[in-house]
């Protein structure tokens, strides 16, 4: 992840609240878009239904416990994460994909190039003119994001 400081004040194109599945492949598409983007995370972890634990060193995925192709998007990234080595295929009849080190790793390979603030609670979500005004809470105090346009992937 490319930020994970608190910051007391960001300004940005597009803030993403939200670094689950959803918040991470958003972000990921709009960086990618050439948008200014950065994501706000709640909790100190990434990854919200990609939820992975360890008891006594072992991965425990407690969340989605592993991908299905369903639809060209959805094959294109199981592609992209065979390439890499992030997760493999079971040997089940029909088609699933799992992590080795846990479900977590996804999430955290497409969060690698993406500006993320982890514990940073939005509490407060505001129109001022044209952009928009995001306050959170975090363990170091208040932070304020200004941004042009937001997605709530919560």
């Amino acid at each position: 992840m490319v930020t994970t400081n608190i910051a007391a004040e960001l300004t940005t194109g597009i803030a993403i609240v939200g670094a689950g599945l959803a918040g991470l492949t958003c972000a990921q598409q709009l960086r990618h878009q050439g948008f200014d983007v950065c994501v706000l995370e709640k909790s100190r972890g990434v990854g919200g239904r990609l939820a992975t634990r360890r008891v006594e060193g072992m991965p425990i995925d407690h969340g989605i416990p592993y991908l299905e192709p369903q639809g060209s998007r959805a094959g294109a990234l199981i592609h992209q994460l065979m390439a890499v080595g992030v997760i493999t295929r079971s040997d089940a009849p029909t088609p699933a994909y799992f992590a080795p080190q846990g479900m977590t790793a996804i999430a955290k390979y497409i969060a690698a190039q993406t500006p993320l603030y982890r514990q940073h609670r939005v509490e407060v979500l505001q129109r001022q003119g044209s952009s928009w005004r995001l306050q959170a809470v975090t363990p170091e105090g208040p932070c304020s994001v200004t941004a042009q346009g937001i997605v709530l992937a919560i």
